[in-house]
């Protein structure tokens, strides 16, 4: 594994100033990683991530001296508010990892930084690129060589131009796009020098042709049709992403936007044939409503049995993603398609809310310290009244589409279940200490980030089920204390402890076993009745 990679796997974005060094992010919640990074405006890639990967790298003992040093150097830096000196230090010790030998030519690809402007690209118009300085070095001849890497294709060479910088301030590179050019694609960057590629850097983006055009034409298609409002709702929702995406207000979706595009045509296709695919509809959806507070259509993913008659008033779980995440990660990263097979063995209505966006946190003040046993407090009083809208949209995005969902599907109101993992488990927590009426139980995995100030009596009439893994230290001891504390006051508290399973797996792992126990609210007063597994 290259350096570069590891970063993309371990969220470089661990400081040495905030927190010890950590094993890579399939046993860590990186979301709070990037999020603490954002607060701190941290210089990224950053010592302790090095640390981690030369830690766990086979070295020469000589490399691995020379890495220790420049870290060192970096810290020292960092220290003393010489950001630029820092990240000389860490490039170099980037380059040695890699196996690359440290030169002027190899410091001055290394200081650059390529990004396009707007990762959802209009091969209609040109593309710009900025090209930006991480710190001083001396001007080789460079050239930048452009690409675009789909998946399973080979990659489309797009531009190679002499590269020209500023004096100072950024640099604008305009590369002309084939019209051929469409879907998700690596755009891949790289500086040259004597026909060597020094450094390349790669960036997800999407790519679509004329979408003025085919938002015009489709506005013109829906105003012909008679359509529920989720229907129409699912088919401008593409349209307004990208408009929040190209004016910076919303980052690109783990979700092609190819293939948002397409579940919005073929939606409209069908309305053209007198039919409405959304409207109580059964199976896996992605749906989308109109959020009338900040005005916009908002997301959300939802499992409906297929041997729903739409006359039995089924349960419903609403499952709530982490960090970073969308509301396609409980049915898929997180539990790998298990959330949709289990919904319909067992007969549950299963919903996703984005949570208004990936960090929303489902209006939860975030606590850090279950993650680094630090006093870094994230809450509406930390980040402005900015942050503390964010927080209260996405709670109420939470209870929209659980209200949308109950009313549409005439759903059980007495059987409504909440779960959600990691930034989702302290979501869990939050919501079922601010709206105690709605759930039947929950069953949070993985994230008590923030338990002070609740009043746990609000909770007593609910099931409770805490899941969690052994090889999760981030939450494993706050999720022990609060079993503990929770026992103690004579809560029936379900404490589900996996062993060797890390905070990726804790969700997934447990999924059969938190259906089994929403199963056994039924029989609250008889927990020892064996339920049969359908």
């Amino acid at each position: 594994m290259t350096f570069r990679k590891f970063l993309i796997a371990a969220a470089a974005a661990m400081i040495a100033t905030a927190m010890p060094v950590a094993s890579p992010a399939r046993d860590f919640p990186v979301e709070f990683l990037k999020m603490s990074a954002m607060r701190r405006q941290a210089p990224v890639p950053s010592a302790n991530a090095i640390a981690s990967y030369a830690a766990a790298a086979q070295l020469a003992p000589e490399t691995k001296r020379a890495v220790e040093g420049l870290l060192a150097e970096a810290r020292a830096a960092d220290a003393r508010g010489d950001t630029s000196a820092a990240q000389l230090a860490l490039a170099h010790a980037r380059a040695l990892l890699d196996g690359k030998p440290w030169s002027p030519a190899q410091a001055f690809a290394s200081s650059l930084e390529v990004a396009p402007k707007i990762p959802l690209i209009d091969v209609a118009a040109p593309l710009q690129l900025t090209v930006s300085r991480a710190y001083a070095a001396q001007p080789a001849a460079a050239r930048l060589r452009v690409s675009a890497q789909a998946p399973g294709k080979a990659p489309v060479q797009l531009s190679e131009v002499p590269l020209s910088l500023r004096k100072s301030g950024d640099t604008v590179v305009t590369v002309n796009l084939p019209k051929t050019l469409e879907g998700r694609a690596d755009l891949v960057s790289e500086i040259v020098v004597g026909g060597q590629a020094l450094a390349s850097s790669s960036e997800r983006v999407d790519f679509v042709s004329d979408l003025a055009g085919i938002e015009n034409r489709t506005e013109a298609r829906l105003k012909a049709v008679k359509a529920s409002d989720g229907a129409v709702a699912v088919v401008r929702y593409p349209f307004q992403v990208a408009k929040l995406v190209r004016a910076g207000e919303r980052e690109i979706e783990a979700r092609a936007f190819s293939d948002r595009l397409e579940r919005s045509q073929s939606v409209l296709a069908a309305l053209e044939s007198g039919k409405d695919p959304v409207l109580r509809r059964v199976g896996d959806q992605d749906r989308a409503y109109w959020f009338a507070e900040p005005g916009e259509y908002v997301p959300y993913r939802i499992y409906v049995p297929t041997t729903w008659d739409r006359t039995q008033k089924l349960p419903v779980i609403v499952a709530l993603h982490g960090g970073g995440g969308d509301e396609n990660g409980m049915f898929e990263r997180e539990s790998s398609g298990k959330f949709q097979k289990l919904a319909e063995r067992y007969g549950y209505i299963v919903v996703s809310p984005l949570g208004y966006r990936p960090l929303g946190a489902y209006g939860s003040p975030i606590r850090l310290p279950s993650v680094y046993g630090t006093d870094i407090k994230e809450g509406r009083e930390v980040g402005g009244p900015e942050r503390a809208k964010l927080l209260a949209l996405s709670e109420q995005d939470v209870l929209n589409v659980l209200e949308k969902v109950v009313t549409e599907y005439g759903a059980d109101r007495s059987r409504v279940y909440l779960t959600g993992h990691s930034m989702g488990g302290g979501g869990t927590w939050y919501l079922a200490h601010q709206h105690p009426e709605l759930w039947n139980a929950i069953a949070a995995s993985a994230g008590p980030f923030f338990i002070d100030g609740y009043d746990f009596e609000r909770l007593r009439k609910m099931g409770i089920m805490i899941v969690q893994g052994s090889g999760d230290p981030p939450s494993l001891n706050a999720d022990r204390q609060l079993a503990r504390d929770l026992l103690e006051r004579g809560f029936g508290v379900n404490y589900v402890e996996t062993p060797s399973v890390n905070h990726g797996q804790t969700f997934g792992n447990n999924l059969p076993t938190i259906f089994e126990f929403f199963e056994r609210q039924k029989l609250r007063d008889h927990p020892d009745v064996p339920l049969p597994l359908r």
